[in-house]
């Protein structure tokens, strides 16, 4: 993202009247964010040199932010649900790859080869269990920032 679009873009929101800090902004009258910096940085990245300052691309709307948070909480709230639920599966496939390798008893090769394929195989899970709680950390926090959009009671 080239910076210098970024804080051209960010200074001349429609809305913001300057501020640069200001909260509720919507991008292309349907995403919502509470901080004008992310919705900028997001269509930034999402429609580079086509976003032009100054255009409605980005705008501050405390209403229109918390009627589009409202339609999409429960959106997020469901795949982060799923999510929980990936997570649960691997969790529990993985305990139980843990205990199959732990009660071998390695008197043969073929029984060594046996514990070393479960030994990689639950570094795999490991590693899809990471994955899985890092993209949860990203929807429980886009969860609560819709929260807190829908919160929002003021004008303006």
């Amino acid at each position: 993202m080239d910076k210098k679009h970024y804080y051209n873009c960010l200074a001349r929101v429609p809305g913001a009247d300057g501020n640069v800090n200001a909260q509720w902004a919507v991008v292309k009258k349907t995403l919502p964010f509470k901080e004008l910096g992310d919705a900028v940085k997001f269509a930034c990245e999402v429609y580079g040199e086509e976003y032009e300052p100054g255009s409605d691309t980005v705008t501050v709307d405390s209403e229109m932010c918390k009627e589009r948070a409202l339609v999409l909480c429960p959106e997020v709230q469901r795949l982060r649900d799923a999510v929980d639920s990936l997570i649960k599966k691997n969790d529990a496939e993985l305990h139980r790859k843990a205990e199959q390798r732990d009660s071998l008893n390695v008197v043969s090769l073929k029984e060594q080869v046996e514990k070393d394929l479960l030994e990689e195989r639950i570094h795999e899970m490991i590693g899809t269990s990471t994955g899985l709680h890092e993209v949860w950390q990203m929807l429980n926090k886009r969860q609560y920032e819709l929260w807190e959009c829908t919160r929002y009671a003021g004008k303006g």
